[in-house]
């Protein structure tokens, strides 16, 4: 029972095949998912994607698995596609810029130079941003979306369910093309 109005959306809201992948922006396996589910999406009629971030970072997930330990990075990070989302409704836009420099992000020690490198996306909008992912609001969008993937119990991130189903390898174009092609 996930809330299909929160994460970030893309594809119809009356879709028959709907992507729910929890993942975390600097994890390796969730920045290879990206491509292929982003490529079914595009490809593939009357499906949605809705990707919930799940920070690896007890700053902003309370899973007791983390228990309580992060540097904030992680979460800063969702913070900005929820900002992109809220403010222009281009979250997808910010998470595609986040997993393709997720190198430089790997390594960060301070929120500054995270802002910096997400204002570089689009400076006329640096100020707007750094004040919401500064906002509870933010904070609140992805403790919430954490918790789903806590009630849901994940293990690892990327997790995809279908329908609400979970998928194991559904981040494997071949797999979703063949789940696709048994429910249409």
């Amino acid at each position: 029972n996930f809330d299909l109005q929160r994460g970030l959306s893309k594809g119809p809201d009356t879709a028959t095949f709907v992507i729910v992948e929890f993942a975390d922006y600097l994890c390796p396996h969730c920045k290879s998912a990206a491509g292929p589910l982003k490529t079914f999406v595009s490809s593939t009629p009357n499906t949605k994607i809705l990707f919930k971030p799940y920070p690896l970072d007890g700053t902003c997930n309370t899973s007791p698995g983390l228990q309580g330990q992060g540097d904030g990075i992680r979460c800063r990070l969702a913070f900005a596609s929820y900002c992109g989302e809220k403010l222009y409704k281009e979250g997808f836009k910010y998470h595609e810029f986040i997993f393709a420099n997720q190198e430089y992000f790997h390594g960060l020690s301070s929120n500054a130079d995270l802002d910096t490198k997400i204002c570089s996306l689009d400076e006329s909008r640096c100020a707007a941003m750094k004040e919401c992912m500064n906002s509870e609001d933010a904070m609140n969008w992805v403790k919430m979306s954490a918790k789903e993937g806590e009630d849901a119990k994940i293990s690892g991130t990327p997790t995809i369910f279908v329908n609400g189903k979970k998928l194991d390898g559904g981040q494997n174009f071949m797999v979703l093309k063949s789940l696709y092609k048994e429910i249409n």
